[in-house]
């Protein structure tokens, strides 16, 4: 999809492309819903509520600024912008903070495919999803996060082994043009609570100077850690109130050479979200 095709698109083709990007990391499948409540249910540090956020990947023609980034930082991860309802990083004139408000309109989905695993694949399920008539999810569904990032190909972030669960690899393909985002998610359990890990390549489809955004309902208390690998995090919090009961979600976006993702940490302490951006090794 270059430059050119972006500025063509209209409302309704922008909102399915948005919508897409929401579809694998905030709409999981209806039998992994069921397997997060059910797990929330055993055992406390699964909870009801962990909404994951999506990155949105914005390319088309400049529509407002949103600041300046910083001069220098220690690592290998970029710097970024936080701004009301979401962390960014990339090219500032992509990002409209109005367009991160907006309600997106309901978009079609059709299943194309469902598969069991076997024993010559290491994944245990397989869905293909059309999405608006315009895209392509395809999802593999793990019990093990090594496994997911050998097939897809990624670097593994953590120096620590830490144990996965509901991971998962999709593939994003564009129907009419050559759109296409691999990315691996996971949750881990740690300590009394836990946290999601999410990290994409943009394989084609977008312009070098792509704006990439974090979404978010609001952003609190950004503060910066320096951890002890030398890379430097922009912490973030999220403040949600469901049932008069309110909940702090702390996200940390990471953005270096062709990768991009972020981590989202439910009830830890400062010191311990510290423990896991100091087991991260950015290679």
């Amino acid at each position: 999809m270059n430059n050119e095709k972006l500025r063509s698109m209209n409302k309704d083709s922008f909102d399915i492309m948005l919508e897409n990007a929401l579809i694998p990391d905030i709409v999981p499948p209806l039998e992994l819903e069921r397997e997060i409540i059910l797990r929330s249910k055993k055992n406390k540090t699964w909870f009801k509520g962990f909404t994951k956020a999506a990155i949105i990947i914005i390319s088309i023609t400049a529509i407002g600024s949103a600041g300046v980034y910083a001069a220098s930082r220690l690592g290998k991860n970029k710097d970024v912008q936080v701004i009301d309802h979401g962390i960014a990083v990339g090219n500032s004139e992509y990002i409209n903070e109005d367009a991160l408000t907006e309600e997106n309109k309901p978009v079609s989905e059709e299943i194309k495919e469902q598969t069991e695993g076997n024993e010559n694949v290491k994944w245990r399920k397989k869905n293909v999803i059309e999405t608006g008539g315009s895209y392509i999810n395809t999802m593999y569904y793990y019990d093990s996060y090594t496994d997911a990032l050998a097939d897809a190909g990624f670097v593994n972030w953590f120096k620590m082994d830490y144990t996965g669960h509901d991971i998962t690899y999709s593939i994003t393909e564009g129907k009419y043009d050559d759109l296409r985002i691999e990315s691996v998610s996971s949750f881990f359990n740690y300590k009394n609570g836990c946290f999601y890990l999410y990290q994409e390549i943009a394989k084609s489809g977008f312009a070098d100077d792509a704006a990439y955004v974090l979404q978010l309902k609001n952003t609190n208390n950004k503060r910066e850690y320096v951890s002890s690998e030398k890379e430097t995090y922009t912490l973030v919090d999220e403040i949600k109130k469901e049932d008069n009961e309110e909940s702090v979600m702390t996200y940390v976006m990471i953005n270096y050479d062709e990768y991009s993702g972020y981590i989202s940490f439910k009830d830890l302490s400062e010191d311990e979200i510290h423990e896991v951006l100091d087991s991260i090794v950015l290679e």
